[in-house]
């Protein structure tokens, strides 16, 4: 099921589903949330697994001003206070994404 959640600034949309350990899934830069839709079927029965929509992508706005990886990383960490996340395995994600979950780092 999917929610807006206020994190960063924005408004951010987020899809999670499962309950367990959390998992966090970041999407390419363009890709929406359904980009992970085989993952958030195949690993909710052990997971919690949360995907969202970058700024720009589906249904979470652009920035008024540049975009950039230090954002992208905030943004997936208010994200994760926002859902209340303590610890977190992953995040998962491609090469785009990669950068941006470094600075996940002191979450």
């Amino acid at each position: 099921m999917g929610e807006y959640l206020a994190a960063n600034g924005t408004t951010i949309w987020t899809e999670s589903r499962g309950q367990g350990p959390d998992v966090l899934l970041i999407a390419g830069l363009g890709d929406p949330a359904e980009a992970w839709q085989a993952q958030l079927d195949g690993l909710s029965d052990r997971y919690r697994v949360i995907a969202f929509d970058n700024r720009g992508a589906g249904r979470t706005p652009l920035p008024d001003g540049p975009m950039s990886v230090a954002m992208m990383a905030d943004d997936a960490a208010e994200l994760l206070r926002a859902l209340r996340v303590d610890r977190c395995c992953g995040p998962l994600g491609g090469e785009q994404p990669l950068p941006a979950s470094q600075g996940l780092a002191q979450f």
